[in-house]
């Protein structure tokens, strides 16, 4: 789970903490991907540059540290 997830889960159940370990870095790791079904087309612009803005101000690197995730690396 996520370290943010494991985080919530200690602060509401305090006796998970004698058997809950949040391992660092993550053991495991998988690939996430926005999906848009074809049906959306219209919006791919939309979604395009909203996706680019989040990259340029830097909101992406933020969360991907916050959640310890790592960005995929596209290429254009």
């Amino acid at each position: 789970m996520f370290s943010s997830v494991a985080k919530d889960l200690l602060r509401k159940n305090p006796k998970l903490n004698e058997k809950l370990i949040i391992q660092t870095p993550a053991v495991m790791s998988f690939t996430l991907f926005p999906y848009l079904n074809k049906k959306h087309a219209k919006l791919l612009p939309k979604l395009e540059s909203s996706l680019h803005k989040l990259k340029v101000n830097g909101f992406i690197e933020k969360v991907t540290k916050k959640y310890q995730v790592t960005p995929e690396k596209v290429t254009p």
